[in-house]
């Protein structure tokens, strides 16, 4: 299916302008490998009002003097020729007004691209040139360097794609409308590049994995699969020389764009992103993310499962994911005392920050309803962190509110709460939970009247993702606490 033409607006109107005035200077069009340099000079070459204009184009061939201009007019440039008598005797040889364009400009020879922009100086050529963004320092100096500083010269820069742009583009192939958070998952994975985007969506196969629902269309169940699909997009896209480069600023892109939506429990779109990062073969960005999405799915024992597969040594490097694991025990199969028993084995073990797995234990053990266990669990406490602290607090405010102090749980829930900010980027989903848990202690406690207060505070500080997130699994852990066995039910 051939690739599509989209957006570039801006762009394309900045390049029709410009080769429509009389005296241009230099057009130069730059961007990211991949970009839709091409796509947007034959674009620009077929909208603008050209008629009375010959187009010529000048491609690299070789690395002598004057060897791109020698290959694109051959019987025009005298032998010995300097780049200014090369310019004067090709504009003698054109014989009406041209536009000349020069993609892929710096594998030209230097000697042509300074006959070139003589041609320019000399008005009897309109000069078009495209160059990539340099990702490193090159090996040669980029021939297009002495455009930069010429009068009247035009840079126009390719930014990425934007997720609506993204969205059409993905529309295109699947024949149908995508889903906002799933376009923005390619949009963070392809890092807007049309090339890498269409490399992952039809070389890579994501397009044939995508499903239509509700009318829309987004990465369905088949997409978590290991497979080095961002990686072999990249190299396809970018060229042996820069594949390095590209594809460690995509996986930061779209690292990023997972921890924005992990910190902000916009669960869509971290959904569509975990999909896209395990089909990329990046799981090591999302392993602590992805089983906890599965829990709120209601698929705990996958959770269970896709933390094991990991092995002891991701669980040593990343601490939450014996939390993670534990949760989706505990009030997720509904099973607090097999949970609490795997923190208490993985702590022996050397598993994170001295503390830290007593403190989640500690919490675990609240949620179960085992105050008395609980005590003796903080007890034990000796070191931590500020993650330490948090699930301290949180589980005093368990033990408190078990023992029918009201006042004092809210006095702990308030303590958590002001730790948990500082904790968003391992452990967001404590904020939205703790606020619940507030919210029910205040009535408890004959505050009602602070609640809406309270509400009214928080809710400019949290999505409404996040909001639900803590209502889920308030009400999940007072399953657990009952013996009600837990059963997660999060809309797909």
């Amino acid at each position: 299916m051939p690739w599509r033409f989209v957006g570039r607006a801006e762009q394309l109107g900045q390049v029709c302008r410009a080769l429509e005035n009389p005296a241009p200077g230099p057009i130069v069009l730059t961007g990211e490998q991949g970009m839709g340099r091409t796509a947007l000079i034959s674009r620009a070459l077929s909208r603008a009002d050209l008629r009375h204009a010959r187009i010529v184009q000048v491609r690299p061939a070789g690395s002598a003097p004057l060897s791109s201009l020698r290959a694109s007019f051959p019987r025009c440039v005298p032998p010995s020729a300097s780049p200014d008598e090369a310019a004067r005797a090709v504009g003698r040889g054109l014989g009406a007004w041209a536009v000349l364009v020069a993609d892929d400009a710096h594998l030209m020879d230097h000697a042509s691209v300074l006959a070139l922009r003589a041609l320019s100086r000399l008005g009897d050529a309109a000069l078009l040139v495209s160059h990539p963004v340099r990702a490193q320092p090159a090996s040669r100096q980029d021939p297009t360097d002495c455009l930069a500083y010429e009068r009247d010269t035009l840079t126009v820069l390719l930014p990425p794609l934007t997720v609506p742009e993204v969205a059409d583009l993905a529309g295109h192939f699947v024949g149908g409308r995508v889903r906002e958070a799933s376009a923005e998952a390619l949009q963070a994975a392809a890092g807007g590049n049309p090339r890498v985007l269409r490399e992952l969506l039809v070389a890579e196969g994501l397009a044939a994995i995508m499903v239509r629902r509700h009318g829309l269309w987004g990465l369905g169940p088949a997409a978590p699969v290991a497979r080095a699909g961002l990686g072999a997009a990249v190299a396809r896209a970018a060229g042996a020389r820069r594949d390095a480069d590209v594809l460690r600023a995509s996986t930061a892109r779209l690292g990023d764009a997972i921890g924005d939506a992990w910190q902000g429990l916009a669960i869509g779109r971290l959904d569509q992103l975990c999909r896209v990062a395990l089909w990329c073969g990046a799981s090591g960005q999302v392993d602590s993310i992805w089983p906890f999405l599965l829990l709120l799915r209601g698929s705990p024992e996958e959770a269970v499962e896709f933390v094991d597969s990991l092995g002891d040594a991701a669980m040593a490097a990343k601490p939450q994911l014996a939390l993670i694991r534990a949760v989706a025990m505990a009030i997720g199969c509904g099973q607090p005392r097999a949970a609490t028993r795997f923190l208490l084995a993985a702590a022996s073990g050397g598993v994170g920050p001295p503390g830290l797995l007593g403190a989640y234990r500690a919490w675990l053990l609240t949620v179960a309803g085992e105050a008395d266990e609980a005590v003796s669990a903080l007890r034990a406490i000796r070191h931590g962190n500020r993650e330490t602290a948090l699930f301290v607090h949180a589980a005093r405010a368990g033990v408190t509110r078990l023992g029918g102090n009201a006042a004092e749980t809210v006095f702990h829930l308030r303590r958590a709460l002001a730790t948990a900010e500082s904790c968003r980027d391992s452990c967001p989903w404590m904020w939205p939970y703790l606020s619940a848990c507030l919210a029910d202690a205040l009535v408890v406690a004959g505050r009602g009247t602070e609640v809406d207060s309270v509400a009214t505070r928080l809710r400019p500080r949290e999505s409404a993702s996040g909001r639900y997130v803590g209502d889920i699994l308030r009400a999940l852990a007072l399953c657990c606490e009952r013996g009600v066995p837990a059963v997660p039910a999060v809309p797909a």
